[in-house]
């Protein structure tokens, strides 16, 4: 919650990346896709938004935008270890 109330654009910036590959994941569930057709799915719709966030998560760093010792930083630092991105 720090990170959102010091950082409010760029919390919502990743919220609405992330919510786009939910919508999706739902989309996928209405629709009964079978695990295969699933994972198609996702690789055409959300691998591109995935893609997206990646790589401005690393811009935040390599165009020193965002301190890695911030809270900011540190949230982008576990996104970048522990998801699969």
């Amino acid at each position: 919650m720090e990170v959102a109330a010091n950082f409010p654009d760029e919390c919502r910036y990743v919220l609405e990346m992330l919510g786009q590959v939910y919508g999706y994941d739902a989309e996928a569930r209405e629709r009964g896709l079978a695990p295969e057709q699933r994972l198609r799915f996702h690789q055409e719709f959300s691998t591109p938004v995935m893609d997206q966030l990646h790589g401005w998560l690393e811009a935040q760093f390599a165009e020193r935008k965002t301190e890695p010792n911030s809270g900011l930083g540190k949230a982008i630092t576990y996104l970048l270890r522990h998801c699969v991105l």
